[in-house]
């Protein structure tokens, strides 16, 4: 699965978790959280390597649906993109008036709090 494709499912996977399956959250818990390979994964809860990458195939499907009913993920990411102006926009303002208040960090360590 190449890195970008990796990344954006885990993020799905830590949104929707919870919509998931008892036995899906544990395989993908395995996948992505101990990092565990298929036949690893297969041999912790006996199943065969296929049943634990059909699952992570069917998954991803799912994920993607949630994703996409839902938008949380897209949501998070405006978020993010919007305190990050802020923090731009305090940044400027700072430089151009040359502030040195301490109101003007206490905001951007919220930003970055909000983000996280």
């Amino acid at each position: 699965m190449e890195i970008d494709k990796f990344v954006h499912l885990n993020k799905l996977f830590i949104l929707y978790k919870s919509l998931l399956t008892e036995k899906q959250s544990t395989i993908l818990d395995y996948y992505f959280e101990e990092d565990l390979s298929l036949g690893e994964i297969s041999g912790e809860i006996s199943v065969s390597r296929q049943a634990v990458f059909d699952t992570i195939k069917r998954c991803e499907v799912i994920l993607n649906d949630y994703e996409q009913k839902l938008g949380l993920f897209k949501k998070e990411i405006e978020e993010n993109q919007k305190l990050e102006k802020i923090v731009s926009i305090m940044d400027e303002i700072s430089k151009d008036y040359n502030l040195k208040d301490d109101r003007i960090q206490v905001i951007r360590d919220i930003c970055k709090e909000l983000s996280e």
